[in-house]
């Protein structure tokens, strides 16, 4: 009868820890999934950033050379470049929003602990070393032994010279 009761305690058990390792692999999953996102955002991020400096420089160098410029073909290509600047610079802002939320995100869902490598049945066993536990009680037994026999020779005579 208490061996039937062990079993079945035994087999909720393991499904108690099988449960809980896919939830924890699942959870895992997601953060991974959001770890690759925010590294899209972030190169996406970089190339928006490198196309709004780029545009912002080309607005700029336009203006100052064309100062008193009133031909309609170089008023046309100013806004051209106004129009592009303004959309890069959207584009940019919006993905500096998109990229924190995402660090955000990460920040929040980072787990407190990781799995690294799942546990494995090891092939051969690491501990206990026996040979070397055995040759560490004969070293200490060795020792006792000697302090024991060089204890009970020398002491008489220490006592008999004390007394003496």
């Amino acid at each position: 009868m208490r061996l039937n009761i062990f079993k079945i305690v035994l087999v909720f058990t393991v499904i108690l820890i099988i449960f809980h390792y896919r939830k924890f692999n699942q959870f895992n999953k997601s953060y991974e999934i959001e770890q690759q996102e925010l590294e899209y955002i972030k190169d996406r991020f970089k190339e928006a950033e490198k196309d709004y400096f780029s545009k912002r420089a080309a607005l700029a160098n336009y203006k100052d050379r064309n100062v008193n410029v009133i031909s309609n073909l170089a008023q046309n290509r100013l806004e051209q470049l106004q129009t592009e600047y303004s959309l890069s610079s959207n584009i940019y802002s919006q993905l500096a929003g998109e990229l924190e939320t995402a660090k955000l995100n990460v920040k929040k869902d980072t787990p407190v602990f990781t799995v690294i490598k799942p546990a494995t049945i090891p092939i051969e066993p690491s501990s206990p070393k026996r040979v070397l536990i055995l040759l560490q009680f004969i070293l200490v037994g060795f020792l006792i032994g000697a302090f024991y026999i060089l204890f009970r020779h020398f002491y008489p005579l220490l006592k008999n010279k004390i007394a003496n």
